[in-house]
């Protein structure tokens, strides 16, 4: 299968999930709840815009490790990000659960530990970051 007729069928999957449906069905901010919770000095939680293509779609690939549809967003760098781990504000219902989850994981931290990383990848907007959790490396 080519590189375009998988990325295809990649975005098509993302496009009809009912994550990707919920995220985009209102004009709320949307944030990655905790990316910088190793930096105290740093917002913890940036606002991100979905980068989108000609057709308006956000980009979408599969994670390398995990599989699961990561979304191309830009904060003050662009990152791919997986869509389990993009949200509304915590008074979001559908994503309060997330915002609950990441917490217990942030209080269970030891100083300057973390539980995402970024490699480095590539994206229409150039060299990009992939974020990746800890927890799906555990498995």
């Amino acid at each position: 299968m080519s590189q375009t007729t998988n990325q295809a069928r990649i975005s098509a999957e993302a496009y009809a999930t009912p994550i990707f449906d919920h995220l985009v069905s209102t004009d709320q901010a949307l944030y990655v709840p905790f990316l910088r919770h190793a930096h105290p000095d740093a917002e913890q939680s940036p606002t991100v815009n979905l980068a989108r293509n000609e057709e308006q779609q956000p980009h979408a690939i599969s994670h390398p490790i995990t599989g699961i549809i990561c979304l191309l967003v830009v904060a003050d760098a662009p990152y791919w990000i997986p869509i389990d781990r993009i949200a509304h504000s915590e008074a979001c219902e559908k994503c309060a659960s997330l915002w609950n989850y990441l917490r217990e994981r942030v209080q269970e931290l030891a100083p300057g530990e973390c539980f995402y990383a970024a490699a480095t990848t590539h994206s229409p907007l150039g060299e990009t970051k992939i974020l990746v959790d800890s927890a799906d490396l555990d498995g």
